[in-house]
């Protein structure tokens, strides 16, 4: 099975390669299988991983503040 690193899985997903990490790191997405390299650390995403980030990713970006925002410039105006 093919593996991709997390440089080349996010353009996959249409967002940026540390974004991709933070969320790894986080605990937002699920950690793909790891390798160490000396003292680095990579992740081998596999077809069925990148999947699984592409459903999770939407519930990810909601942004609660949104509203918040609104709010203010409506109180603005």
């Amino acid at each position: 099975m093919k593996t991709f690193s997390t440089r080349e899985v996010a353009p996959r997903l249409r967002i940026h390669h540390v974004t991709l990490a933070r969320l790894v790191a986080s605990g937002k997405l699920p950690v793909p299988k790891v390798f160490s390299a000396g003292n680095m650390t990579i992740h081998a995403w596999t077809e069925d991983d990148i999947k699984t980030a592409r459903k999770l990713l939407p519930e990810i970006r909601k942004r609660p503040y949104k509203k918040r925002k609104q709010a203010k410039a409506k109180k603005k105006k």
